[in-house]
């Protein structure tokens, strides 16, 4: 009996604990326009909230893990591999050794291409933005970001 008491105890404890702050914020562009056949860049802005960093891509460390994007493909259009911008140098305290990371305000570049035989039309592709928020001394467990990527594609 002692032992549920002391568990729901601990649970209740855990529910209670201030939660950390949305440390990543992502803004979706603007619908993008796509001709048939061809090709466009998505861009995806994302803001780090301030006394926060997030590890770049690649990850200076086997052992950090890097920010990734990914979108699903979906009715004959087709993301390549995402352009990240370069990251920032940062030193953690008690380090003597810098990371790359990213702070403030960056945007990552999606290359996408559609099939000739698209149909025009709005279509929307699903995407994640997963990240490892850090502060000056700590690193938070990885957190996925759900989003979605508007675009409209044009005859050829």
């Amino acid at each position: 009996m002692h032992r549920f008491v002391i568990v729901g105890l601990m649970l209740a404890l855990v529910g209670s604990a201030p939660k950390r702050p949305e440390i990543v914020s992502i803004s979706p562009g603007n619908p993008l326009e796509l001709k048939a056949g061809g090709k466009a860049e998505y861009s995806l802005s994302f803001k780090i909230l301030g006394g926060y960093h997030i590890q770049a891509n690649p990850a200076s460390e086997q052992y950090l893990i890097a920010t990734t994007v990914g979108l699903d493909p979906v009715e004959g259009i087709i993301p390549e591999a995402p352009v990240y911008p370069k990251g920032v140098a940062f030193k953690l305290k008690g380090s003597d050794k810098e990371i790359q990371t990213y702070e403030n305000e960056n945007t990552i570049r999606i290359p996408l291409q559609a099939d000739a035989s698209t149909a025009p039309g709005e279509k929307v592709l699903k995407g994640t933005f997963h990240y490892q928020g850090c502060d000056a001394t700590t690193c938070f467990p990885p957190k996925t970001i759900p989003f979605e990527a508007k675009v409209n594609v044009l005859k050829p």
